[in-house]
């Protein structure tokens, strides 16, 4: 356990007082702004506090699921050694062995949209030899069109083998990483070569969907203890490159406020505001640099997949019709529309087609 890491400091990021009761903390924690479950229950139980039954069953669903991912990213990695993990193990690997992240569904991002589809499918095969007992739920398909690129996102959920309260399983794959705000910051397609640095603007990339979470600020803790202040500026040239500045500073200063007076946590306080006074400038730029953009045409166009039959298909084939497009892939078939209300006679003829 990490000398600055206690039920204290978890519970100040819940907004609790410090010496807050487990009860109430784990009750805080299944919020999902804050997402503190898991590392509230392990952390009570390294220090030595009974969790009861009910606390061990949950980091025992917890454990389950993350040994299915793992089972599959094994397997993805060995199919396709140029994908890359989008937080979940990644962030995972700068957490102590004793506290444990608490993970929804397994996100990976594949070189190309070829190599997405082989990952799909063979995870479509492969599941219920992975994960026994687990029903499929659904398969979702989207594709973002900007000029000549296109990037494709793919999930693949079933339900949960162990019980209803549960969440589903879910294993998402995708060709962009960064898919922005659809306003002023576009997709970005690159990929830091840090691991540290592109987990913490994965991090910093979700505030385009939602406010900074308590897990965010653990997350970001976890990660300045194992890389500390970077001599150098490579994390700020990829910061910018991704247009996340605010974002990143955002973070930095959640940190630095968290962990502000407690015992142990000087050099993690440190690190946070050295890095954020560095990136201050630039996150002023790009702040203006929002306030300037007038056409955010250079989003593209998000079509969403609207399931017609689960046949799977080798590779990916795109049919065009008078009412819209139609693509088949190892998913089965989608109906790409850029407004998930279709009318009936659209949907009818789509399923017709195929």
């Amino acid at each position: 356990m990490k000398p600055w890491l206690d039920l204290d400091l978890l519970a100040r990021l819940l907004g609790l007082p410090e010496g807050t009761g487990l009860r109430r903390m784990f009750v805080t924690a299944l919020d999902p702004g804050a997402k503190l479950a898991e590392p509230v229950l392990s952390v009570a139980r390294a220090a030595g506090t009974d969790i009861g039954e009910i606390g061990a069953a949950w980091l025992a669903l917890t454990t389950r699921r993350k040994d299915f991912y793992a089972r599959v990213l094994a397997e993805l990695t060995e199919r396709c050694p140029g994908l890359t993990v989008l937080k979940g193990p990644a962030i995972d690997a700068f957490y102590p062995d004793d506290v444990i992240r608490g993970r929804v569904d397994l996100d990976v991002c594949a070189p190309d949209v070829p190599s997405l589809w082989d990952l799909a499918g063979h995870v479509r095969r492969r599941a219920a030899d992975l994960g026994p007992g687990l029903e499929p739920k659904e398969a979702n398909v989207s594709v973002l069109t900007r000029g000549a690129e296109r990037a494709v996102f793919a999930g693949l959920s079933w339900t949960s083998p162990h019980t209803a309260l549960d969440s589903v399983y879910r294993v998402e794959l995708s060709t962009l990483p960064f898919l922005g705000d659809r306003a002023a910051v576009p997709p970005r397609p690159g990929l830091p070569a840090s691991g540290w640095t592109l987990q913490l603007l994965l991090v910093a990339e979700e505030q385009f969907q939602r406010a900074v979470g308590a897990r965010d600020v653990l997350d970001v803790l976890m990660i300045l203890d194992a890389a500390g202040a970077p001599p150098d500026d490579a994390w700020i040239a990829a910061t910018t490159a991704a247009r996340l500045a605010p974002e990143v500073a955002a973070l930095l200063a959640a940190a630095a406020d968290a962990v502000d007076g407690r015992a142990g946590a000087g050099h993690l306080r440190a690190a946070a505001l050295a890095m954020a006074a560095r990136l201050a400038p630039h996150a002023d730029r790009e702040r203006r640099r929002r306030e300037g953009v007038r056409d955010p045409g250079e989003h593209g166009t998000l079509e969403y997949g609207v399931p017609l039959d689960d046949r799977p298909a080798d590779g990916e084939r795109l049919d065009r019709h008078d009412f819209g497009s139609i693509l088949r892939g190892p998913l089965g078939s989608h109906l790409l529309v850029s407004d998930l209300e279709v009318p009936h006679e659209t949907y009818e003829r789509a399923l017709a087609a195929v």
